[in-house]
């Protein structure tokens, strides 16, 4: 579908669309938008099964992004300039892992003097860091790339940066083609990689999101729920149909390989 955004908003749907379950993000210009438009779409239900996480820093965003993925979490983030360097430890430790988290880096310049305009100098800091860099022309192109680098993170279990000028393309009206979850659900299924690489069916992470807030009742139904899960292990074959599977039940029927 047609549409005119600005960039940003763009990336933020783009980002929705390919169902992230962990979305960790510090602010910083000029990517904010990205990160408040995802924030917004999850507070209102409109990303459901998604744990946005408010962070101190740069670091602590790529920290917990770092932690999500391990557990097979889809994770986003999205950083520029100086936060990018401020991420830096982690930034190795991610690719060093082989983590397939996705960050934004919306390009400016790195000070000093402080300078918040375009630059590729953070984004060209990093490039023996491991992370394989995607650099969009346009903001189409920027929506493109974010849908395919899920795509490439989870198929070669590498980090990608989906890098994207600053205010130039972040804060610029354009008009975008934007595919319907339908279209993005076939070309990015439920993600699937560990359990791929070890000849298993894919489950999807069992989290219990907003676990901070969740009531003793809804704890103890995760907890009960993990339970059966576990139980049901032993009797679970690692190749066949998902209707096979004793706990097929528990799977959504869309999240469900075909």
């Amino acid at each position: 579908m047609l549409k005119q955004m600005e960039g940003s908003n763009a990336v933020a749907q783009a980002v929705a669309l390919c169902r992230p379950e962990v979305i960790c993000a510090y602010p910083i210009s000029p990517q904010t938008h990205i990160v408040e438009g995802v924030g917004e779409m999850v507070k209102s239900g409109e990303l459901a099964n998604c744990e946005y996480i408010n962070v101190e820093s740069e670091f602590a965003a790529m920290s917990v992004a770092i932690g999500s993925s391990a557990t097979g979490a889809r994770t986003y983030t999205a950083t520029a300039s100086q936060g990018l360097l401020f991420m830096v430890e982690a930034v190795y430790n991610a690719s060093g892992l082989g983590l397939p988290i996705v960050m934004t880096v919306a390009n400016r310049a790195i000070g000093a003097p402080i300078n918040i305009w375009n630059d590729h100098s953070d984004s060209i800091s990093q490039r023996v860091s491991g992370w394989i860099q995607l650099f969009a022309e346009t903001n189409q192109e920027a929506l493109d790339l974010h849908i395919q680098a899920f795509k490439l993170a989870e198929e070669l279990s590498l980090p990608v940066m989906v890098c994207m000028d600053g205010f130039i393309l972040t804060h610029a009206y354009e008009r975008v083609d934007m595919p319907t979850q339908e279209q993005v659900d076939a070309f990015l299924p439920p993600y699937e990689q560990t359990a791929t690489l070890c000849g298993m069916r894919f489950l999807p992470p069992l989290v219990l999101h907003g676990a901070h807030a969740a009531s003793e009742a809804a704890v103890a139904e995760h907890i009960d729920r993990f339970t059966r899960q576990l139980r049901l292990y032993a009797d679970t074959p690692l190749a066949g149909s998902a209707e096979e599977c004793p706990d097929a039940a528990l799977v959504p029927a869309a999240d469900r390989k075909a």
